[in-house]
């Protein structure tokens, strides 16, 4: 029988002690989560808590390391070797598990990494044309040149993620001055639990100034009304930045419905704006408005300019509606801070 299994039936059998459970003073004491990917908060928080409980008292038999290990799934020589990094460091990142960002170097179906030649002609193709090139533009581009090389080349989803890494990772310093402010809607890929007991993908409403990419307002909207946050925040950004506000088209019926008329075959119309007409606000139907200014993350947290088809649920927990919050929050934070230089 594993460690696993007999930890276990070690946590079913016994009749565990308190200092195994998370006391109400570990589960509630404040855990640094900087660093952690938002999806394993809540599995950080309970690790934490298990070995905050366990450090707080003295000598324990291995039928309790065992029950603690099993309840963490890993091992219980895994176990002692948190416990000890715990004791030393007290840091959550190095007993988390999942420390790192999502994505990786691997090409698009997982088969193989990417040779370091393909990536330095892909990394210089896009340094080249710049980040607003045409992403077709860009791949034929790369191919043309492993091809003259002899190169086995990329494939288009792993080039279409450098150039959205590209795109998040620009200076705004160097983008030249602010022209407008553009509000759009975009999927904010994050589990959440909805107030019904559902899982839902909260939609995220983004100001952003062009071409910095500095986001000046956000809203995130979970399992709600897009109207409700996203009129608010254009009538905000209007009042506040005395320059154009450009709002994604996918907002132009939204705001339409407040009880005014849009024009839904012209390519710009003014829009409604807290009851009133304000010429600087244009709605315009470019799906790519933000993806060539923002990429496809904010920090860590990864998002969608357009709607694709639901995926598979991962094997993590479900962030609550707080946690979503400030995730969204500290990655803006981190974002604008990158971009400001």
């Amino acid at each position: 029988m594993s460690d696993i299994e007999e930890g276990r039936l070690a946590s079913q059998r016994a009749d565990a002690r308190a200092t195994l459970l998370a006391g109400h003073e570990a589960v509630s004491a404040e855990v640094d989560l900087t660093g952690i990917d938002p999806l394993h908060w809540a599995d950080t928080r309970e690790r934490v808590a298990i070995l905050r409980a366990w450090c707080a008292n003295g000598r324990h038999p291995r039928s309790e390391a065992l029950a603690a290990a099993a309840r963490m799934g890993v091992t219980v020589s895994h176990f002692y070797r948190l416990v000890s990094a715990w004791k030393k460091h007290r840091d959550a990142r190095l007993v988390s598990g999942h420390n790192g960002r999502r994505g990786d170097t691997r090409d698009q179906h997982g088969a193989r990494p990417v040779a370091d030649d393909a990536r330095a002609i892909m990394d210089r193709v896009i340094g080249r044309r710049g980040t607003e090139a045409r992403f077709t533009d860009v791949r034929a581009e790369v191919r043309s040149e492993c091809a003259a090389d002899g190169i086995a080349p990329p494939s288009s989803g792993l080039v279409h993620k450098a150039m959205m890494r590209a795109r998040q990772a620009q200076s705004g310093a160097a983008a030249g001055p602010v022209d407008d402010v553009a509000v759009a809607v975009v999927e904010c890929l994050l589990p959440v639990m909805a107030g019904d007991g559902t899982v839902a993908t909260p939609e995220l409403v983004l100001a952003v100034e062009r071409p910095g990419g500095v986001i000046v307002g956000h809203r995130l909207v979970i399992d709600g009304d897009v109207v409700a946050a996203a009129r608010p925040l254009v009538a905000q950004i209007a009042a506040e930045h005395h320059r154009r506000v450009t709002v994604v088209a996918t907002l132009a019926g939204a705001v339409a419905r407040d009880g005014c008329d849009s024009d839904e075959d012209a390519a710009t119309t003014d829009v409604p704006c807290a009851g009133a007409r304000d010429a600087r606000i244009q709605v315009v139907r470019r799906s790519t408005l933000l993806s060539t200014t923002l990429g496809s993350y904010i920090d860590s947290i990864p998002i969608r300019h357009r709607s694709h088809a639901a995926r598979k649920a991962g094997p993590w927990r479900p962030l609550s509606p707080d946690d979503a919050v400030t995730a969204v929050d500290l990655a803006v934070a981190a974002h604008n801070a990158a971009r400001r230089g």
